[in-house]
């Protein structure tokens, strides 16, 4: 107050005008135009709240260890370094209990028009995780990946697409053996493999129905399986034999073939 003064009413006052929390912080300011701008802080320092006399204003989040976790803006501007819930397709499938999702993005960068900001863009564009992983990759000729990695930094998902929309998304086991395969024209695959030998696939299915089976079988005796079905004097027959095929070959051959023999 030694610096205003009073005649009448605060008939002249010096400017700036700065108030401040008991931390230090600043929490009030008027500058002698008429500008003005509050701030609110958390309890670690942090400034959290700001807005001025212009209307522009913003709201922070931050961790204990002061790193900023979100912002935004009054232009709409969002900053979100929150950690994020991880799921893979099939997960969120069993979440959600719908079926074969397929993960598309909300927008490209070629959606994206610059005007100003970044007007030249350098390809290619890559970015990393705090790890150092490469998370997306997007190349000249309009070609992108997207990488995903568990937390020992082992690539689990990859996404692609090319500038013509082809598309597709791989996942992966602890080992790197991919264990789904889904792309943009609907073919799909599955694969399980052998827990003592990484590289060895021993099931697939894909969406035209072929499937190889290696997976090891379970043996039984007749007498075995009469006791565990409850049934006696089971015979165990082929459900074909060579003979068959050699049958079906030869009537296909008689049906197709114009010469005939003497």
């Amino acid at each position: 107050m030694k610096d205003v003064k009073v005649e009448g009413l605060f008939r002249d006052v010096k400017y700036p005008i700065e108030l401040f929390d008991k931390n230090g912080n600043k929490i009030y300011y008027e500058g002698s135009s008429g500008f003005c701008r509050i701030s609110e802080y958390d309890k670690n320092n942090n400034e959290i709240y700001f807005k001025d006399s212009d209307g522009y204003s913003w709201v922070s989040e931050f961790d204990e260890n002061g790193n900023l976790l979100y912002s935004k803006d009054s232009d709409g501007l969002i900053r979100d370094n929150r950690p994020k819930k991880k799921y893979t397709v099939r997960e969120l499938e069993k979440l959600i209990g719908i079926d074969n999702i397929e993960i598309v993005k909300e927008w490209e960068m070629k959606d994206v028009k610059v005007e100003g900001l970044f007007r030249e863009v350098k390809y290619p564009i890559e970015l990393f995780d705090k790890n150092g992983n490469s998370i997306y990759l997007k190349n000249s000729e309009g070609f992108s990946w997207i990488n995903e990695y568990d937390k020992n930094g082992n690539e689990i998902i990859k996404y692609f697409r090319n500038s013509e929309g082809f598309s597709w998304i791989s996942e992966y086991d602890k080992n790197g053996n991919e264990i789904y395969f889904e792309n943009s024209d609907g073919f799909s695959c599955i694969r399980e493999y052998d827990e003592n030998n990484n590289n060895n696939c021993i099931y697939s299915k894909d969406s035209d129905g072929l499937i190889r089976d290696n997976r090891p079988k379970k043996k039984y005796t007749v007498r075995e399986l009469e006791k565990l079905i409850g049934i006696d004097n089971i015979e165990i027959v082929k459900e074909w034999t060579m003979k068959d095929i050699e049958y079906r070959s030869i009537k296909w051959l008689i049906q197709n073939t114009s010469a005939k023999t003497a």
